[in-house]
């Protein structure tokens, strides 16, 4: 099951399956999964050493998180600079 992060309001998807290369899909899987923000940041080597935290609004189904506009706008102006979700550098925290 792939996540997907989507934007509230209209349920934009804005990471997903079609949003990465076939080969970190076989690294990397779609996303980490971690049980705290703590386990999540340990996880260095998927996420690198400063990343973008964003809060979810709500889950939705099982696997898919929505996020506000403001914190897509956010994203988008990071990947601006490098595209982690194209390389799947995405860990979603469950609790």
């Amino acid at each position: 099951m792939a996540p997907k992060i989507l934007v509230e309001g209209e349920l934009l998807e804005l990471y997903g399956s079609g949003f990465a290369e076939q080969k970190a899909d076989l690294t990397n899987g779609f996303a980490g999964y971690a049980g705290t923000i703590h386990k999540a940041n340990a996880m260095k080597e998927r996420i690198g050493e400063n990343p973008l935290i964003v809060k979810a609004t709500v889950a939705v189904n099982v696997t898919d998180v929505v996020i506000s506009r403001e914190d897509a706008i956010e994203i988008a102006n990071a990947l601006k600079s490098y595209d982690f979700f194209k390389e799947r550098r995405v860990v979603i925290v469950v609790n």
